[in-house]
């Protein structure tokens, strides 16, 4: 957490850590409808959607995962790799 303190756009802002295997239950908000929880990804626009952006057209159903599924894809492809835990855990290991 120290380091992400160390980028001048994130320094304004605090972070909270969460417990290890716990999950953020509060998606962000969709951005074209007020109100709306963007819990969809399209894959074609690669673009958060809410369930309002399916019903009205802006996605279309078939192209859209839930970011949960968007998320299990990513690891499963490893796009996604789990974030180390501390500074020496993201180095190489020593050469001999």
């Amino acid at each position: 957490m120290h380091g992400h303190r160390l980028t001048t756009r994130a320094r304004p802002h605090a972070v909270t850590p969460l417990a290890p295997g716990a999950r953020v239950s509060r998606a962000p908000p969709c951005a074209r409808h007020a109100g709306e929880e963007a819990i969809f990804l399209c894959a074609v626009a690669q673009e958060l959607a809410c369930r309002e952006c399916l019903l009205t057209g802006h996605a279309a159903p078939a192209d859209c995962v839930t970011v949960e599924e968007a998320g299990r894809q990513a690891r499963a492809l490893g796009a996604i790799r789990p974030a180390p835990l501390t500074l020496a855990d993201a180095l190489p290991p020593p050469s001999s």
